[in-house]
């Protein structure tokens, strides 16, 4: 007996077995429905969740989602959505705590206010601080206007410390740049300034400056968050305007980005570091064009290295006696730039621009080294994957690692050419900091 191989009858010979094949409609249907689940097997794709990039075999795209940066990012925004949450009950349960504190800051909120319209020398000059400076008073559509005309994407990639950029440098200043409002105390995040009566006024944790921008601030970053997100095609800068954007929503409630950053500019006039005469002649202007200039020195050992590596080339090339750390504490960077035709010096607080450009002009020179490095390690990898044994697995993983590292700062360093700051440029402005 012969059995057909789509409907599983059975006959006595080939003959008539083919003949059935052909003209019997049950078997025809049969064999019409295997056709099409064949192709349907053989047209079916796997997609990555996150990138999107697709894939003929389930193994390829589990493979990849392993090593997937936007999988990644995405995983780790989930993650810090669960940490964020946590916290904010954590904040809600401090609320309570700091009410029962409020009365406590009210005396002293009083207390001062008597010292202040004491005319009498004190010795810390902290009662003459708040003396001197300008009162802080400013309208409802200013603030409006200065938001929608001076608020810009560069800002809101900071998130909250962009924020308190912007607040600082354009509501905080008076006509001689000075601030009119003082970090009283920067561990506790407590203000001082002013008002329009000549009374000292004190912000706990900067609460009534928060209230006053917030409106205008949030409507501002929806805009550009929603421009963000329409003009980019990368998923991981979707996520990046989507995580800026909650953590500005997040002001009024976590907003300790915010008040520390405020609290280092507002403190700055008294804890500006000086700088050493000598120093500063020995210090010749810095642009890009001897930035790009330099990446000709960038080399394979550099790269290897990862953010060490591009430490030391930043110190030994292009920063070398053009860029240095004038405060570790705070890391700020100083360079000097040129600026119709006149020298300036800059302190940069986080050292985030100076760096970022720094980045950008090694760009394309690390792409084209790392390109070299991993071809040599794939050709290596293939070589001790041919002739594998238990003992030589740790080969092989030293040399995917490598590989994996390689890559994710290459896409870091692509990412910082764009001008995002990320979490490698902040480790790799600290590291830059403490070899200076």
């Amino acid at each position: 007996m012969i059995i057909c191989q789509f409907c599983s009858n059975n006959f006595k010979t080939q003959q008539v077995l083919e003949k059935h094949q052909k003209t019997a409609k049950y078997c025809l249907k049969k064999q019409t429905d295997e056709t099409e689940k064949k192709d349907e097997t053989e047209k079916k794709v796997f997609n990555c969740e996150a990138c999107l990039k697709v894939f003929t075999n389930k193994r390829n795209c589990e493979s990849h989602v392993t090593k997937c940066i936007a999988f990644k990012l995405i995983k780790n925004n989930n993650k810090e959505l669960i940490e964020k949450d946590q916290l904010i009950k954590q904040l809600e349960a401090k609320i309570k705590n700091l009410e029962e504190r409020l009365e406590i800051y009210k005396s002293d909120h009083e207390c001062i206010q008597e010292i202040a319209k004491q005319p009498r020398i004190n010795n810390n000059n902290t009662v003459n601080k708040y003396l001197n400076i300008t009162p802080f008073t400013i309208k409802e559509r200013e603030i409006e206007r200065k938001v929608s005309l001076n608020f810009t994407e560069d800002n809101f990639l900071e998130g909250q410390k962009g924020i308190a950029d912007f607040t600082y440098n354009n509501l905080l200043l008076d006509d001689n740049g000075i601030s009119k409002y003082i970090c009283k105390d920067i561990n506790r995040g407590n203000f001082a300034y002013k008002n329009e009566n000549g009374d000292i006024e004190i912000d706990y944790n900067a609460d009534k400056l928060i209230n006053i921008i917030h409106k205008d601030v949030i409507a501002k970053s929806q805009t550009i968050k929603s421009n963000g997100i329409k003009n980019s095609e990368e998923i991981e800068y979707k996520n990046k305007y989507i995580d800026n954007f909650v953590e500005i929503k997040e002001l009024k409630t976590h907003n300790t980005k915010f008040v520390n950053r405020l609290g280092i500019l507002t403190n700055r006039i008294n804890s500006i570091p000086v700088i050493e005469d000598e120093i500063e002649k020995n210090i010749i202007p810095i642009d890009y064009e001897y930035m790009l200039e330099q990446s000709k020195f960038l080399t394979k050992d550099h790269v290897k290295e990862g953010i060490n590596g591009y430490v030391k080339f930043a110190i030994n090339y292009t920063f070398k006696n053009r860029v240095y750390c004038s405060d570790k504490n705070k890391n700020v960077l100083t360079y000097k730039i040129t600026k119709d035709g006149c020298d300036k010096f800059v302190d940069e607080i986080g050292g985030v621009k100076i760096c970022i450009e720094f980045f950008k002009s090694i760009e394309l020179a690390n792409k084209k080294i790392t390109e070299e490095i991993q071809k040599i390690l794939k050709i290596q990898l293939s070589k001790v994957v041919s002739n594998m044994t238990d003992e030589e697995y740790h080969k092989y993983e030293v040399i995917d690692d490598l590989l994996f590292e390689i890559d994710e700062q290459n896409s870091a360093i692509k990412y910082l050419s764009f001008g995002k700051e990320t979490d490698f440029l902040h480790k790799f402005v600290q590291v830059l900091c403490n070899h200076f």
